[in-house]
């Protein structure tokens, strides 16, 4: 879609209820103890209110790879999935339900991640089945579904509340130039 505005949100790191409430902890969070883990961790709460704020100036695709910590009590992954969802926000989750995201140290991340990063880099032309140049978010949402359950030994299943279609990211495929078009 020409003159969209389009923000992307990748969080990869953990997640873990406190207080009855979801937070997402990222890297070099103070485990010390529950009170600094909470102040150095991002609530669900706070995450929702900066992507509302951010929809506001057009499409989010917002990518969580964080349900792989422990304390996580009943379908976390979709409770926070539909809270985060709103009209123009599209969010995909490391699983469904209640399940526990699979990491490699291999990967240095989870394999949501990597799944991911396979769609924009090595995978790109299995991707844009339409071979028009560009990736769209059925194109992504449906290769992720397939390629993700492939990673983990079908032990994991993608997430996805879809609020919106369209081309979202350049396939970057490669087009024969000849010296007749640009000498």
């Amino acid at each position: 879609m020409r003159g969209a505005t389009w923000q992307f949100i990748l969080f990869s790191g953990y997640g873990i209820v406190i207080d009855n409430r979801f937070y997402f902890v990222p890297y070099g969070a103070s485990t010390e103890s529950p009170s600094r883990l909470k102040a150095s961790s991002i609530s669900a709460d706070e995450m929702q209110r900066e992507i509302t704020r951010i929809a506001g100036h057009g499409r989010v695709l917002v990518l969580l790879d964080a349900f792989h910590g422990s304390g996580l009590d009943g379908p976390a992954a979709d409770l926070v999935r539909s809270e985060l969802a709103t009209s123009n926000v599209t969010v995909l989750t490391s699983v469904t339900g209640n399940g526990l995201s699979r990491e490699d140290d291999r990967w240095q991340h989870g394999a949501f991640t990597k799944t991911f990063l396979m769609a924009l880099t090595d995978s790109v032309q299995e991707v844009d089945l339409d071979r028009n140049g560009t990736i769209s978010m059925a194109e992504l949402t449906a290769w992720m579904a397939k390629r993700l359950p492939m990673l983990t030994d079908g032990n994991q299943q993608l997430g996805l509340d879809m609020r919106f279609q369209g081309e979202i990211f350049a396939a970057g495929h490669q087009r024969s130039v000849t010296k007749e078009r640009f000498p």
